[in-house]
């Protein structure tokens, strides 16, 4: 999982995301797993070096708590957004980067077929 700082040209759009424009953070690096594997292993890098980290799931982020200027690495999820459906089990399973648009569309087409 490469970790994308100010040099690269998708930063500006990693770290402005948030609804809330109060607030403006400027991690060091953004990291944007693709597994839950990679998630693990980037919150285990970022303890080892003492690294403040911000984990940013939908992109709302009201409070400022994802762009406070202590946050030296964030957390994106937004590749972690996978909506399944299990109908054996009657169950969905929602990706913590999933927005909610994709999420109701999900719900619909799934409960509509019923």
């Amino acid at each position: 999982m490469p970790s994308i700082t100010r040099a690269d040209p998708r930063y500006v759009s990693l770290t402005t995301r948030s609804r809330n424009t109060r607030f403006a953070g400027r991690p060091d690096r953004v990291l944007v797993p693709r597994t839950a594997e990679d998630a693990r292993r980037a919150v285990s890098a970022a303890v080892r070096a003492g690294s403040r980290l911000a984990v940013r799931g939908g992109g709302h982020g009201l409070e400022g708590l994802v762009d406070d200027p202590a946050v030296r690495t964030l957390l994106d999820l937004s590749e972690l957004n996978d909506v399944t459906y299990d109908p054996g089990r009657q169950a969905f399973g929602i990706g913590s980067g999933a927005l909610l648009g994709s999420v109701y569309r999900s719900l619909y087409v799934n409960l509509t077929r019923r």
